[in-house]
């Protein structure tokens, strides 16, 4: 039997002569691009196994995470089934730089998305590692703190 010959009527195969298999069930063919569904490149979605986001274009050099949630992988990209709207710009390339510069300045990222606190709003020289109070810096110079030779 050969699955992709098909015919209207019962009969037998014309290529090897056996009995066409009647298919059951129904397949319902999209009727316009209306019933499409809303597709957009893998580059487009950093993927932690957890959950997918995409950067949406939000005006000029300003980008949002926008969760989503996709279909099956289809050729080069994944049909979506919510979180974006027809006509949303979304990146397909630097993904991963948008998301790190995300994570640096405490804002909600693919791995953080509540954000975390940015690495620019703590000093060093609050409390030493030890819990004494900080020490002035050495000059470049000045080798006396560390036992080494002038």
């Amino acid at each position: 039997m050969h699955p992709l010959v098909t015919l209207p009527h019962p009969g037998l195969c014309p290529i090897c002569s056996m009995p066409l298999v009647r298919l059951s069930g129904t397949a319902k063919q999209a009727k316009s691009e209306a019933s499409l569904p809303l597709t957009i490149p893998l580059t487009a979605v950093p993927d932690t196994g957890l959950r997918k986001i995409v950067y949406v274009e939000k005006g000029k050099g300003r980008y949002l995470p926008v969760e989503v949630v996709t279909g099956p992988r289809a050729d080069d990209g994944y049909p979506v089934l919510s979180g974006l709207r027809e006509g949303d710009r979304v990146v397909v390339r630097g993904n991963f730089l948008l998301d790190s510069q995300s994570q640096i300045r405490g804002l909600p990222s693919l791995f953080y998305p509540e954000g975390q606190q940015g690495a620019s709003g703590h000093r060093h020289d609050e409390v030493s590692p030890s819990g004494s109070d900080p020490q002035e810096p050495a000059l470049p110079e000045d080798h006396s703190r560390h036992g080494g030779q002038p």
